[in-house]
């Protein structure tokens, strides 16, 4: 389809990513308004063959080549959770030291991701998570150095593009160094340019060297740019900064704009003009289909008053359709989709890098292998991997013990009582709580895979893993 032939409303349309609620939704926001994305979210079903259905679903409604996305980064956001190989989240990959796994990861992912009929991830995560308080970010990141951040990245990007999948690097500028969750609050960045440029722009100039499809901007406001706005918002973000001095030509999305950093601070109708005016080619929206249909308006009012000209418009729908010429709405079977998916080879990958990334600070006081006294918080998970595990309250602090922890604060009424030379203690989140003093395993996320992979090291397997992340107690 030739975007000449294209009606207005239906160029605005492209323009627009959205999650639906259910069947209804899907046909509303394909059929009526023409949006250019659907995206997947765990509501839409956690299963490989209900991801299959959804995706193949919204592209029998769709008339025109449709981004089909989902944030399918691993480790603790992950969409679709039975029936697809699990995969480690970033940490827990650059805790591995090994570079190929990012790619091998990733590689495992798009192979995956295509076959349920997913064209596009929003994923990887490129931010450098350099605050320990970081609320949203900090797993999600491959580590604290720009460095490392990029190479991991890169390495992440070669696996998609190996599956032709369209992969989407976020959160420009950078969401690494804030203590706010955008999608409660308006984060704000002190730093200065010279310093943005050393640290959390350098992954994302590693991303536009290897041609990545896509760029996600982050709600979040960096004060050196522009003190008035978000970065989704902002045109010397968006236009200044990521086209004109860096050199981006690819697509550049937004966030949702339902989060509350900006969906709390500016009218909706308002931000959606705000943002395309800055140069976003797409806007995102994740559920609210009320939101949806009355940006999607105000969007369509603005250009017929002459607010945004219709040369915006096309600009941004050209570079949305030159990544859709090579996209088919046509889906395989899921008898032979389900055959590919859980090879051997993948389980066993993911298996060995989720092991190689356990982490060991300290010395172990004694033989973990021979100890069978676990100690763990509250997790259905973990009750059925260790049942004849016991809780805080009746730990005993004579015998040698694997205390499991979530949170410093979960532990901490029971800390000054544990005798280091009877005591390992098992992070299972961040690798920022820990207890100076202790011998210490990090597995960096609480999963299927990352019981799996510590009951391998729990057993005698040994922890290579190394912290991507300074020390702090």
């Amino acid at each position: 389809m030739n975007i000449s032939e294209l009606s207005l409303r239906e160029k605005i349309g492209q323009m627009f990513i959205v999650g639906v609620m259910d069947d209804e939704h899907l046909q509303t926001v394909l059929s009526e308004y023409h949006v250019g994305g659907i995206i997947h979210f765990s509501r839409n079903g956690q299963t490989a063959k209900e991801g299959y259905n959804f995706f193949s679903r919204a592209k029998e409604l769709s008339k025109s080549p449709l981004f089909t996305t989902i944030d399918q980064e691993g480790g603790i956001v992950t969409r679709i959770k039975e029936g697809v190989t699990p995969i480690s989240g970033n940490m827990a990959i650059s805790a591995t030291g090994q570079v190929e796994n990012a790619e091998i990861t990733s590689d495992i992912l798009a192979r995956e991701l295509t076959l349920l009929g997913a064209n596009m991830n929003l994923a990887p995560v490129v931010d450098v998570n350099n605050n320990p308080q970081n609320p949203v970010i900090n797993v999600r990141s491959y580590g604290e150095n720009p460095d490392l951040v990029s190479g991991f990245s890169s390495a992440s990007l070669r696996g998609y593009k190996n599956r032709d999948m369209l992969a989407v690097a976020k959160h420009f500028p950078g969401h690494g160094d804030t203590s706010l969750d955008s999608h409660f609050d308006l984060p704000v960045v002190e730093h200065g340019l010279e310093r943005l440029h050393k640290v959390e722009l350098k992954p994302f100039k590693q991303m536009i060297e290897d041609k990545i499809e896509g760029i996600m901007i982050s709600h979040v406001m960096f004060k050196a740019i522009d003190e008035k706005r978000p970065a989704t918002l902002s045109k010397e973000v968006v236009t200044g900064l990521l086209r004109d001095e860096l050199g981006y030509d690819g697509l550049i999305m937004t966030d949702c704009m339902e989060m509350h950093a900006v969906a709390k601070t500016f009218i909706p109708e308002n931000a959606v003009v705000e943002a395309i005016l800055a140069g976003v080619d797409m806007v995102m929206y994740s559920s609210d289909r009320e939101m949806q249909v009355a940006c999607l308006e105000s969007v369509y009012l603005a250009v017929r008053e002459g607010i945004i000209s219709e040369d915006i418009i096309d600009r941004a729908v050209t570079r949305i359709w030159n990544y859709k010429k090579n996209i088919s709405n046509e889906m395989q079977p899921w008898e032979v989709v389900n055959q590919e998916l859980r090879q051997e080879i993948d389980l066993n990958n993911a298996i060995s890098i989720a092991i190689s990334s356990i982490t060991l600070k300290g010395v172990m006081p004694f033989d973990i292998s021979k100890c069978n006294n676990y100690v763990i918080p509250d997790s259905e998970l973990l009750k059925k991997e260790f049942p004849k595990a016991v809780n805080y309250d009746d730990i005993n602090y004579e015998k040698n013990t694997v205390v499991f922890y979530r949170r410093k604060s979960d532990l901490q009424p029971y800390i000054n009582r544990l005798d280091s030379d009877k005591v390992v203690l098992v992070a299972l989140k961040s690798p920022y709580e820990f207890f100076e003093g202790y011998a210490t395993l990090f597995t960096y996320e609480l999963t299927n895979l990352s019981v799996v992979a510590l009951q391998a090291v729990l057993e005698g397997d040994k922890a290579n893993g190394k912290l991507p992340v300074s020390e702090v107690v």
